[in-house]
């Protein structure tokens, strides 16, 4: 009886007749859609600049969600990096590890911002203004394509954006804000223990403790006065071409002087892609504290708080003495563990 033709348990067409219902409203939302305002092109074709100034297109893209605490010596041109963080967030349940029609969005682009909303109602996610972009990056993995935009944001927030056939990424890290008063000792020590701990817990995954004391050791003499470009070769040797991208992580601990030389170097190795976004933002408040610091000098000169009040020097020499030190005992404790 339970196998013959036609017959069809009360409780059973009940749930088809429900999931159908589901699918047929599912699809009436779908057809309600606006078409969206956007161009067909063939390869090689591409948009024409001058659409993208007085017009702009859009596209569908599935939105994952958001994440926090952005390591900042995250490599945006490195794939295994850019998915491996991805993973872990699903792993946690931080992003949906499934994406489904709820997730529809709409990215708008133009050459002044980047535009998310939702595509059912169209409320705003997010707006980038262009200027705010400081890199973007392609990943391709099996059948996703993956956009990573990261951008300078006043919050620490990572926005994950997924097309149909393009998976996009849009990661946003904090920029200081204008300042108005000189940085205090306590505030650049306490930036600077957060940046540290970030570039010590990569050197622990990258290095061994062998190559973490050479790099204390580089360290310690960069400090004690050889030149920037001697230290830049040094470190480029030790790391060899599939670490150098750990040089971004130094950019807050180089003295104003040297920054530009730095600079360059990384330019002239080929490590350019991640130019002031992965760690620029302490450099920024430090050059934004510096030059605050120099203009008050310069309207008080000669008052006795200009001679009390530790020289950027001074500070940024102990600082460089802190750090060197503290990675000399990583290493050392790393020989410890592995032995």
């Amino acid at each position: 009886m339970e196998n013959e033709p036609g017959i069809v348990s009360p409780f059973k067409r009940v749930f088809l007749k429900g999931e159908k219902s589901r699918d047929k409203k599912a699809q009436e939302k779908v057809a309600e859609r606006r078409p969206l305002h956007t161009v067909v092109l063939s390869l090689p074709e591409r948009v024409e600049p001058d659409r993208l100034l007085s017009d702009y297109i859009e596209k569908e893209v599935k939105y994952l969600g958001q994440l926090t605490s952005i390591p900042g010596y995250l490599n945006p041109s490195s794939r295994t990096e850019i998915l491996h963080f991805i993973d872990n967030a699903k792993r946690a349940h931080q992003l949906p590890g499934h994406l489904t029609q709820e997730h529809d969005a709409v990215i708008s682009l133009s050459a002044y911002n980047v535009k998310l909303a939702w595509r059912d109602g169209e409320d705003t996610i997010l707006r980038v203004p262009i200027h705010d972009i400081a890199a973007v990056s392609y990943v391709r993995d099996d059948a996703s394509h993956l956009v990573v935009l990261k951008t300078d944001d006043s919050s620490t927030k990572v926005d994950m954006k997924e097309p149909y056939e393009t998976d996009a990424s849009t990661f946003s890290f904090p920029e200081c804000g204008p300042h108005t008063k000189t940085a205090s000792e306590s505030e650049l020590s306490a930036t600077a223990a957060e940046l540290l701990q970030d570039y010590m817990l990569t050197l622990r995954t990258k290095l061994s403790s062998q190559e973490i004391q050479q790099f204390a050791a580089l360290l310690h003499e960069y400090r004690d006065g050889a030149s920037v470009h001697e230290f830049c070769i040094n470190l480029r040797r030790l790391y060899g071409d599939g670490r150098k991208f750990l040089l971004l992580g130094l950019r807050p601990f180089i003295p104003e002087k040297d920054s530009q030389h730095f600079e360059n170097f990384l330019e002239t190795i080929g490590v350019k892609d991640g130019r002031g976004i992965i760690t620029d933002s302490f450099g920024r408040c430090r050059r934004a504290a510096s030059s605050t610091s120099t203009s008050n000098g310069n309207r008080a000169a000669g008052s006795s708080d200009d001679q009390s009040a530790p020289s950027e020097g001074d500070e940024w020499d102990r600082m460089i003495s802190d750090i060197s030190n503290d990675i000399e005992a990583l290493g050392c404790s790393m020989d410890q563990d592995s032995g």
